[in-house]
């Protein structure tokens, strides 16, 4: 992944900075568990960010980016495309 100047402005924000920009720009893909938290996926501005929440509770935990290999092992195994297809 190119480092943007929107990637590094990401990184700048804190956790509601992060939070209000993913609300603004991004685009909802999927969800994803690991030990005792949702993972959500989210597509914005050329790169993928996950928002970490605890699963009981829904807090919010932090926000980080995911590269597209990540990205592929962790939300590509998932898709079942028969099924949404119809097959």
């Amino acid at each position: 992944m190119a480092v943007t100047a929107t990637v590094k402005r990401f990184r700048q924000l804190g956790l509601n900075g992060k939070t209000v920009f993913l609300k603004q720009n991004g685009t909802y893909l999927g969800r994803r568990r690991f030990s005792t938290f949702d993972v959500h996926l989210y597509g914005c501005h050329g790169f993928y960010a996950e928002v970490w929440t605890r699963s009981i509770s829904g807090c919010l935990c932090w926000i980080e980016i995911a590269d597209e290999k990540t990205v592929a092992d962790n939300y590509l195994g998932n898709v079942d495309v028969k099924g949404a297809l119809g097959m």
